[in-house]
């Protein structure tokens, strides 16, 4: 993935370094954020929702009532240059968080300009200060 340069003020905190040590933190590939917000997504064909843990410009943590198995895919509704869109992420990692909770790392599966992964990533976080 390209480095994505400087993003711009978006209310995110940071929390690679908060993770883990410094050092592992440094192996991720991008920045993340805090989000802890609802999301609207569609998996399977099945409208739901989930709660957004964290993410970055190309990638995202929830947890789900719904168990996804690595390499399925999902979408996330976010508004894009004005209009709504579905973003498609394929799950790279799940682990049970309770009886009826899943923790899932997903990636985005689809190719969008850099540009465009910046205002994703600021629709993921800005929608939390709405």
């Amino acid at each position: 993935m390209k480095e994505l340069g400087a993003l711009p003020k978006m209310g995110g905190l940071p929390i690679n370094g908060l993770r883990g040590s410094f050092d592992q933190a440094n192996h991720r590939r991008e920045e993340r954020f805090l989000a802890e917000r609802s999301i609207h997504m569609v998996y399977q064909g099945q409208p739901m929702d989930a709660w957004l843990v964290d993410c970055s410009a190309h990638g995202l943590q929830i947890v789900s009532k719904q168990a996804m198995q690595a390499q399925e895919e999902f979408h996330v509704e976010v508004r894009l240059h004005g209009k709504f869109r579905l973003v498609r992420y394929q799950v790279r990692y799940w682990f049970q968080v309770w009886a009826e909770a899943c923790q899932i790392g997903a990636e985005m599966a689809e190719e969008v300009s850099e540009a465009d992964a910046k205002l994703i990533l600021q629709e993921l976080l800005g929608s939390a200060n709405r």
